[in-house]
């Protein structure tokens, strides 16, 4: 079950080009699950994460979702912020619902830009009234994901992995976007990056809310449609690096 899937799984390759496998990480313990997650967390933390995060405190959260869902302006959610401050919390996150047309899960998904009917004062008064506490700010991303009733959607069709002439298989009101094409990747980049320069955002909560279906690019050949799964992947690396080199 480790590594690369064989089931689907082509790469071409021309001459003089390399293929560099995943690395596969395996631990052992005779001490039951929870010693085997302890050393897989070790492991992540040692040899993965970045330094300077790697043994930092982990701060104190609250989250807005069960609270409000969708339902929220910034008046709202400067309220909550108050309440954590007076809960002992070090950081407040701003979740799903902040952008596009986002009032339900039905449509928005892939439009970052602030919705700025039901935040009126913009992100950075946000932002800036939580620091104002003394508690840090975060935001919710699901980068990969676009819903049909999008303008991203309307504008790139194309740029959700869906079979040619056959009706895609849907998971809670969305489609995965094909991160194997640079052009999606250059999007998310800058539509992201807006938004992360606009206000002070300390902390991304990324989500990845359904499994793929309908594994086919629009952006690559017949006979190399075995690569997508994986360049699906490979395409979600800069994407992280960004918040890496952002706000991290």
């Amino acid at each position: 079950m480790s590594g690369i899937s064989d089931d689907h799984f082509r790469w071409k390759l021309s001459k003089g080009e390399e293929f560099t496998t995943p690395e596969v990480m395996l631990a052992y313990t005779d001490k039951g699950l929870s010693e085997l997650s302890l050393r897989f967390h070790r492991i992540i933390r040692e040899n993965v994460c970045p330094k300077e995060f790697r043994n930092i405190k982990r701060p104190v959260l609250m989250n807005n979702w069960e609270g409000t869902y969708f339902d929220f302006d910034d008046d709202k959610i400067m309220d909550i912020a108050d309440s954590a401050k007076e809960a002992g919390c070090e950081m407040l996150v701003l979740d799903d619902g902040w952008f596009g047309a986002r009032y339900d899960d039905h449509a928005g998904l892939g439009d970052w830009v602030v919705n700025r009917d039901k935040l009126k004062k913009g992100m950075d008064a946000i932002a800036d009234h939580v620091e104002s506490l003394g508690m840090k700010f975060g935001l919710w991303f699901e980068p990969e994901m676009v819903n049909e009733d999008s303008d991203l959607y309307r504008a790139h069709p194309d740029w959700a992995l869906t079979d040619p002439g056959r009706k895609p298989v849907m998971a809670r009101d969305q489609l995965v976007l094909d991160m194997s094409r640079p052009e999606v990747i250059e999007y998310l980049y800058e539509s992201i990056s807006a938004v992360l320069r606009r206000a002070k955002i300390s902390y991304i909560k990324w989500d990845f809310n359904r499994s793929l279906s309908n594994v086919f690019s629009r952006g690559l050949s017949a006979d190399r449609q075995g690569e997508v799964a994986h360049r699906f992947v490979l395409g979600s690396y800069p994407a992280i690096q960004l918040h890496f080199r952002k706000k991290c």
